[in-house]
């Protein structure tokens, strides 16, 4: 993996503007083909920018604080922990479908495997168990419990 082309990358990714490197949209882009509103955009970009932020750290340069800082504004995290909550159809597992779009397609523009498993895994079985109706009934309860 080249540290230039992760940093090309996450700038482009970064741009308020519709530009793209080569094949890669910025995350408004991106956000603005699958229509996701204001409050998915937000949810979006948190995801995306906490997952470029784990390949910031292995890039680091002169742009290191300033690329970080800007993924931090974007809601990125070392350890994102984020609750999505709306009534049924309101885009809550396509939100995470976009990330994993997103995230994916970055891993394939800088060169780097994508461990879907990783990324879908923990999200879908915390959606799958706070959905289910044989589960515990207070969700505030078990989202605490997980977080110790």
């Amino acid at each position: 993996m080249n540290s230039r082309s992760v940093l090309n990358i996450i700038h482009v990714a970064l741009s308020m503007e519709y530009e793209t490197a080569g094949s890669f949209p910025t995350m408004k882009m991106f956000a603005g083909q699958f229509e996701l509103d204001m409050k998915q955009t937000f949810a979006f970009e948190g995801i995306c920018s906490s997952f470029m932020l784990s390949y910031l750290h292995d890039n680091i340069d002169d742009n290191y604080e300033l690329y970080q800082s800007k993924l931090r504004q974007r809601g990125g995290r070392d350890q994102l922990l984020m609750f999505l909550t709306g009534p049924g159809g309101s885009g809550k597992s396509f939100v995470i479908f976009c990330s994993h779009l997103y995230c994916k397609q970055f891993c394939n523009t800088i060169g780097e495997p994508f461990y879907n498993s990783v990324f879908t895994k923990t999200a879908v079985q915390l959606l799958h168990h706070c959905c289910s109706r044989e589960r515990e009934p207070n969700v505030m309860s078990y989202i605490q419990s997980l977080c110790g």
